[in-house]
């Protein structure tokens, strides 16, 4: 007869647990079959004489194979795509932050300087010279569209605005 016993660490364990009935269960009859050698455990005996516990064993193999390909599947068609789609716009957003900083930058150094020669990009890597006349008032994108043409001071504060949004908008997509 198998008891289990209590552990003072544990939890206590409902009294039907604790104290098994005598009557003569399935376990109790195949222990009383199973013959006395040495270093086979009683489950692997009963495994291989009882075929029901071998189907029940199949049976439930079968389920949880079942279950983690359903796991697999949904892990590869709804989670990755859209972790990627995440990933795609927080880098957008990053790339966003990047350009605005470069801007602010760029406008720094043209800060007091009223003509400048530059290259500009025709496509395919090929340059032109270009000569701009008044470097005080600069055509930025607003969004959807939108130019409008600022002087230093306020692209400044248009910038910074335009990265406090976008940080805030990848602190809310990140979690942070």
């Amino acid at each position: 007869m198998v008891h289990l016993e209590e552990k003072k660490c544990g939890p206590k364990l409902p009294k039907k647990i604790q104290r098994r009935d005598t009557e003569n269960t399935f376990l109790d009859q195949n222990l009383a079959k199973m013959p006395n050698r040495v270093g086979v455990p009683a489950i692997l005996y009963l495994f291989e004489t009882d075929t029901s516990l071998q189907m029940i064993i199949f049976i439930f193999l079968e389920s949880m194979n079942q279950k983690v390909i359903s796991f697999e599947h949904h892990v590869n068609e709804v989670l990755k795509p859209k972790l990627n789609d995440y990933l795609a716009s927080r880098d957008k957003i990053i790339e966003e932050q990047a350009e605005y900083l470069r801007l602010e930058e760029t406008v720094s150094k043209l800060d007091g300087k009223k003509e400048l020669m530059t290259k500009v990009d025709l496509g395919c890597n090929f340059f032109v010279q270009a000569e701009i006349d008044d470097c005080s008032k600069i055509n930025v994108h607003l969004g959807s569209g939108l130019y409008a043409e600022l002087s230093h001071d306020e692209l400044f504060q248009f910038c910074k605005k335009k990265r406090n949004l976008l940080k805030k908008k990848e602190e809310f997509q990140t979690g942070t």
